[in-house]
């Protein structure tokens, strides 16, 4: 299941049954839930703070990801053109919300960067092993030459910037 990640300072998402369920953090219990889009349930979540967004994707072949507006849930993008087979392992935004970074799983294995406001793919790489969990430098753009993506594979973490694309540690 998808770990619990914070909205904002009050507030959790996480994935209860087929639905994301947004909860006060001093009553986990309660809250609204909104519906996923994807039959089989909700396979990942991510959240932007400082944006106030949510990001979800389905488990399903070829899943777009679902990114929302918090308080409102508004769709705000429905990302696509990630792997054509297979789902995500990871996803994650940049810290002013402007990115989406997703692991596809081990179907394609691949790094794909989203403009969230443009809904485009700016950046795909190639990764040597399924990716756990994704951690966004907060200090640069992803897509230019110092931004940095920590992608964590069994084992081992890997960090990729644009300018050298991959270092392992």
């Amino acid at each position: 299941a998808a770990a619990p990640v914070f909205v904002n300072d009050t507030t959790l998402v996480f994935v209860s049954g087929q639905c994301l369920r947004l909860a006060p953090c001093h009553a986990p219990s309660r809250g609204r839930f909104v519906p996923g889009a994807a039959p089989h349930g909700i396979a990942l979540v991510a959240a932007c703070p400082a944006a106030g967004l949510v990001a979800h994707v389905g488990r399903t072949l070829a899943p777009a990801i679902q990114v929302c507006a918090y308080p409102d849930c508004k769709l705000v993008a429905a990302l696509q053109d990630g792997p054509s087979v297979g789902g995500y392992s990871a996803l994650a935004f940049s810290r002013d919300g402007a990115r989406l970074v997703a692991a596809t799983d081990a179907a394609s294995l691949q790094l794909v960067v989203w403009d969230v406001q443009e809904g485009a793919v700016v950046v795909r790489a190639a990764l040597d092993a399924a990716c756990a969990a994704l951690s966004v430098f907060p200090g640069a753009p992803i897509a230019d030459g110092d931004g940095r993506i920590c992608a964590q594979a069994p084992g081992r973490l890997a960090v990729w910037s644009a300018r050298r694309r991959h270092t392992e540690l």
